[in-house]
């Protein structure tokens, strides 16, 4: 009598999605021979210790009006392979199930061309798929300091400014307005303890 095993694995979790980070970046733009084109980098933390990770999508959405989206993307799930052998935790996380290694850590890139335009507020949703077809989505606003630092990009790409200069003084002015506030907020507290 001959006789069969098989073995069945079972996911019922969805995948980690965390970490998420939202910075301002200087970026290129090959297309134009363009260097320092100012970005924005969505840095992210994906993964799944029970069956790996199958896929991440993303999608940019306009704040007020929800159904506008400036962009979208899918991002190659990164493994272990022979030109990246070096998948070890905690960068990875490996899975028993098929002995694959995936990487943690993601990111996306956006530049003016995905921003939304006249410095409107909008946020990212992500969603990553496990290997079971389970589903983790987040939705993440993206501060207005930072697209406004980035507004009035991508109309005129090919023009004579220099980004990086641009971007500096935005930046300068975002930490000068900061200050002010800060120092503002400490004289009041000041004031009010020396009348309390």
């Amino acid at each position: 009598v001959a006789e069969d095993n098989v073995t069945v694995h079972v996911d019922s979790s969805p995948p980690v999605l965390d970490s998420m980070l939202i910075l301002p970046y200087m970026g290129t733009d090959a297309a134009n021979h363009r260097l320092d084109l100012p970005s924005i980098k969505v840095m992210f933390t994906a993964f799944d210790e029970h069956s790996g990770l199958h896929g991440i999508h993303w999608e940019l959405h306009d704040l007020t009006d929800t159904n506008m989206v400036h962009g979208d993307g899918h991002i190659t799930v990164k493994t272990k392979s022979v030109t990246d052998p070096d998948c070890l935790p905690p960068q990875c996380v490996c899975v028993s199930v098929d002995d694959d290694c995936y990487f943690r850590n993601y990111e996306i890139a956006l530049d003016a061309d995905n921003l939304p335009a006249n410095n409107r507020s909008c946020y990212i949703i992500i969603t990553v798929t496990n290997n079971a077809m389970l589903q983790t989505k987040k939705r993440y606003t993206v501060p207005e300091n930072i697209t406004w630092l980035l507004s009035g990009y991508g109309d005129n790409i090919q023009d004579d400014r220099n980004p990086t200069a641009e971007l500096a003084a935005r930046v300068g002015i975002a930490v000068g307005i900061a200050v002010v506030g800060v120092v503002v907020v400490g004289v009041l507290a000041t004031l009010l303890a020396k009348h309390l």
